[in-house]
């Protein structure tokens, strides 16, 4: 079996307290996965700083000339959590890409269950959640739930109710899906273009931060906001074709109550109605039309690709070394 190399990418912005022990934490994984499964190799940990304000990137810089798993990317101004991920991921080597956030959420320990847990039905991702919400408050918790659940409902896809930044990706389906994702783009939804293959991993989650400092963390209303657009518009738009079917009702009625008019089936209804509620059923159905081309047009602008081949000879190998 050939060497299955791990990649890790984790944003720092603000993560100063929490980077000396989620590092100690990361080394002790990687010696364990050495010992217990010498055919995987834990081969970089890239951690991309955000312009920190904090000491963050001095800490990184340290622990970097000790550890030469350590890589730090440095980028030139804030561009957000999105980013940073995007830009470690293609910077990245690895078979498969673990992403993690900075403040001890999400535990290294989850990473040999999470692949056995991916690579048991070769999927392509695996999602870590937490069992019984991760920031300590109910109503922050369910936020989280609900906006999924909302976004779930309008955009017409059950995978985004996986979506979580604790994730496991098959390399190549990363990088390819960094490569294309813009600045608008959700990450998430780049990488269902590619695959449609992901698996959910339930464990306990603690957000420590939110829990020692609220005003560090969590979702505020126009995170939510900025979550939502970026959804929608690396979406296909599916609940916007609405138009087409109310427009072709609109016109299939407007035509039937006409033609009852012209026969004196509904003499209470005059034919001036009947020619305004086809004329704008005509209207609604080339306006469903315009926002599915729209649509279409503004997927291919983000990259959405045609196809994608991706390599799964890998997964037998693994699947024999778990068992």
């Amino acid at each position: 079996m050939e060497q299955v190399l791990i990649s890790v990418v984790c944003p720092v912005y603000h993560g100063e307290m929490f980077l000396g022990e989620l590092i100690e934490k990361l080394d002790a994984e990687r010696a364990s996965m050495s010992k217990d499964y010498p055919q995987i190799e834990l081969r970089e940990v890239i951690f991309v700083v955000d312009d920190a304000q904090d000491g963050s990137r001095g800490i990184i810089a340290a622990q970097q000339k000790e550890r030469s798993w350590i890589r730090l990317i440095d980028l030139s101004n804030n561009f957000g959590q999105h980013a940073a991920t995007i830009a470690g991921i293609l910077h990245s080597s690895g078979d498969w890409i673990f992403t993690i956030d900075e403040d001890l959420q999400h535990d290294p320990k989850h990473f040999v269950a999470m692949l056995k847990n991916c690579v048991s039905a070769s999927d392509d991702i695996c999602y870590a959640s937490s069992q019984h919400g991760a920031h300590g408050s109910f109503l922050r918790d369910r936020i989280s739930v609900w906006f999924k659940f909302l976004m779930a409902f309008l955009l017409q896809d059950k995978g985004i109710r996986k979506f979580y930044s604790y994730r496991l990706i098959r390399g190549s389906i990363a990088r390819a899906a960094a490569a294309v994702a813009g600045p608008g783009t959700y990450l998430d939804m780049a990488l269902l273009w590619f695959t449609k293959r992901s698996v959910q991993y339930k464990t306990e989650m603690t957000d420590f931060r939110y829990q020692s400092d609220s005003r560090s963390s969590g979702y505020g209303i126009w995170s939510l906001v900025r979550h939502a657009k970026r959804l929608i518009f690396s979406s296909n738009l599916q609940f916007l074709r609405i138009g087409l079917v109310v427009g072709l009702g609109l016109l299939v009625l407007g035509l039937l109550i006409w033609l009852g008019s012209v026969l004196s089936l509904f003499p209470s209804i005059s034919i001036e109605f009947a020619a305004m509620l086809s004329l704008g059923g005509i209207i609604t159905l080339f306006l469903g039309f315009l926002i599915e081309i729209s649509a279409q047009l503004l997927l291919h602008s983000k990259g959405k690709p045609t196809f994608f081949a991706v390599n799964r000879d890998q997964d037998d190998a693994l699947r024999k070394m778990f068992e």
